[in-house]
């Protein structure tokens, strides 16, 4: 072969031959879809029943309680006195509206759950590799890795709950909230964890597993920064409804005029 020929031979191989920028490129986007599928598949094998159910009380009841206080506020600002009470029509058609109009935002904001995925994620993303996230989902697929995330379930379910409760926002007995509080019982009674004196014996992986990392260092994110966001939204979806209320005023403001030209 001549030289000509070798040098055009070589000048074909190279053209066929990706350039390096794109063989990296590739590289780099095969490692995060492996890192976007391991968080997804450590974030899949949570249940966050329990959290939905603690915090959608919860807003059930700012909601109620705001509708109620509103309208009280603007009845007496209206000067109706003690002539304004909440056995009146007008007054529970005024809050039938008021709740009403939370609906859509609720959904939005919150039945939707894409803002617990996209925060867990951002959270797992942050902390781990893609290597220790696909070692949490390989051993949350095991049977003593289910029970310790069902249990990291309840205890994040139970805090959310504890949260409003100790600090006297959520009231086991508020009228209008009972369907709220039914499901989130028996959601609860379902998910009641038992007591199991053998597990570290039977599962001696799992006992490794949370000892030391990735697991302590997954549980310690959950139970604090993760946690933190979470109640951090379901507060920020509470103002909003009392935000979103307080901008309804023109829509019952009829409702206690006319009580008031009429009484």
């Amino acid at each position: 072969m001549t030289i000509r020929g070798l040098l055009a031979g070589i000048a074909l191989v190279t053209a066929l031959q990706p350039p390096v920028a794109a063989q990296d490129l590739a590289v780099d986007l095969e490692a995060e879809r492996y890192r976007r599928e391991a968080v997804d598949r450590v974030i899949d094998s949570h249940d966050s029943t329990l959290i939905m159910g603690a915090a959608r009380l919860y807003l059930k009841q700012v909601a109620l309680k705001c509708a109620d206080r509103l309208v009280g506020q603007w009845g007496r600002e209206a000067g109706l006195g003690l002539r304004w009470h909440p056995r009146l029509p007008e007054w529970r058609e005024a809050e039938r509206i008021l709740l009403g109009r939370t609906q859509t935002l609720t959904e939005r904001r919150f039945e939707n759950q894409a803002w617990i995925r996209e925060a867990w994620s951002a959270y797992v993303s942050a902390q781990f590799s893609a290597e220790e996230a696909d070692r949490i989902a390989d051993h949350f697929a095991t049977e003593g890795g289910r029970e310790q995330r069902r249990l990291m379930d309840w205890f994040l379910g139970e805090f959310v709950l504890f949260n409003y409760t100790f600090t006297d926002r959520i009231q086991y007995d508020l009228p209008g909230s009972r369907d709220e509080m039914l499901r989130l019982q028996r959601a609860a009674q379902e998910r009641l964890p038992r007591e199991d004196v053998h597990f570290s014996s039977r599962f001696e992986d799992s006992l490794a597993f949370i000892g030391g990392d990735p697991g302590l260092k997954y549980w310690k994110m959950l139970a604090i920064p993760l946690l933190g966001e979470i109640m951090r939204h379901i507060d920020s979806v509470a103002r909003e409804i009392e935000a979103e209320m307080r901008a309804r005023r023109g829509d019952v403001q009829p409702l206690i005029d006319a009580y008031a030209t009429g009484s």
